[in-house]
C-alpha cells in the first residue's frame, strides 16, 4: 500500500499541494462509523468516498488506508 502522511493544516501551504497536484483526505470519525472524503486536486472540492463501520483502530486504520489508495 501506499504511504500517507499527516501533517497539521495549518503547516501546510495550499499553493504547494496544487503545485505537487496533492490532495486533501478528510475524515470525520464517530463512535461507531467513520465518514471518508477526498479533495479534487485544485483543492477546492471534497467528496465523499465511503464509510465505514468502526472496527477497532488497527482495523479502521487499514480500511481508510485501502478506501485512500486509489487517490494517493
Amino acid at each position: 500500500m501506499s504511504d500517507f502522511f499527516i501533517t497539521p493544516l495549518e503547516s501546510i501551504s495550499i499553493a504547494d499541494l496544487t503545485a505537487k497536484n496533492h490532495v486533501i483526505a478528510g475524515l470525520d470519525i464517530g463512535d461507531k462509523r467513520v465518514g471518508i472524503s477526498i479533495s479534487d486536486r485544485r483543492i477546492c472540492i471534497s467528496s465523499g468516498v465511503t464509510t465505514i463501520t468502526r472496527k477497532g483502530y488497527a482495523k479502521d486504520f487499514e480500511l481508510v488506508k485501502e478506501a485512500l489508495a486509489p487517490y494517493s
